[in-house]
């Protein structure tokens, strides 16, 4: 990982520390960036160099001059450092402006395979299979998310009730949410929060009251720099994408999708003796449209 953009006085202080090896096509790289690295977060390194007046090779050498792995790194460092700052009026004007390469929102594609492999990372660390315990050992789960991560908590928690017998879905921020936490007993719930940019104040108050109370609390976010970080018992990251209009979150997704299966496979008997239950019940009232063709009434 290269280096790590809280605001911009790190960028600044980035281009400075590496100016005196600045050659002339990279003072001109420097120069935009420092004049609107808003707008220089959402370019491809073709379109920066365009801007800039350099060509494209030369923005790959910049950005690994100042110690990133690539462009794309580089790109996700200032991504980072902007997402506090940009409005839906930014991000608006930045997708107007913003070239298209032939294939439609093919760098919004390119950067979720990115943020789909940087994910694996996770996957593998020791902290998701102690997440993924704490899980399925829980009497309870709560899941928690709100604003643009509620579809995140819905969606987790439909599919984790699948395969543990007692789950709850938080998706508004107010006092109820805290209230719903009250009956629980801390060492017998597990409370899991969905958090990304732009942070909700209200998943703050929610996740600091958690805490508060003794519940050991699983975060997962964007990336370890959360405000929401410290509040939490165990981070899993999972990276969203930021090149478009509103954020895209194939990557929690797929997180999810892995905590699921982690969960079912510590209990297989019970997860069996679950999804059974289900087939049977959904078979008996129907709940599925049938697959076979044969007994669809013919259209006139």
């Amino acid at each position: 990982m290269g280096t790590v953009l809280k605001n911009r006085d790190d960028l600044v202080a980035l281009l400075q520390g590496k100016s005196h090896g600045f050659s002339e096509t990279f003072r001109k790289i420097a120069a935009f960036i420092l004049s609107d690295y808003r707008r220089a977060c959402f370019m491809t390194a073709q379109e920066l160099a365009e801007v800039a007046g350099v060509s494209q090779p030369s923005v790959t050498r910049f950005a690994a001059y100042l110690g990133f792995r690539g462009f794309p790194e580089f790109q996700r460092s200032l991504q980072q450092l902007v997402r506090h700052e940009m409005t839906g009026p930014d991000r608006m004007q930045a997708l107007v402006e913003r070239h298209s390469d032939g294939i439609p929102y093919g760098d919004l594609l390119r950067e979720e395979i990115r943020n789909l492999d940087r994910l694996t990372e996770t996957l593998a660390s020791p902290v998701f299979q102690q997440v993924a315990a704490n899980l399925a050992e829980a009497d309870t789960v709560v899941v928690a998310g709100f604003r643009a991560s509620a579809a995140l908590a819905e969606y987790t928690a439909f599919f984790l009730a699948k395969v543990h017998p007692r789950v709850r879905a938080l998706t508004h921020g107010d006092s109820t949410a805290l209230e719903a936490l009250l009956p629980l007993e801390p060492e017998n719930t597990a409370v899991l929060v969905h958090a990304f940019p732009r942070y909700p104040r209200e998943t703050q108050a929610f996740q600091r009251f958690a805490a508060d109370q003794g519940f050991p609390v699983v975060l997962i976010t964007d990336n370890p720099l959360s405000p929401l970080v410290a509040q939490a018992r165990w981070v899993l990251a999972a990276p969203v994408a930021f090149g478009s209009l509103f954020d895209s979150y194939c990557a929690p997704i797929a997180l999810t999708n892995a905590l699921v299966q982690e969960v079912a496979k510590r209990h297989p008997e019970r997860t069996r003796h679950r999804l059974a239950r289900f087939e049977e019940m959904a078979a008996r009232h129907g709940v599925f449209l049938s697959n076979d063709l044969s007994s669809a009434r013919e259209l006139p």
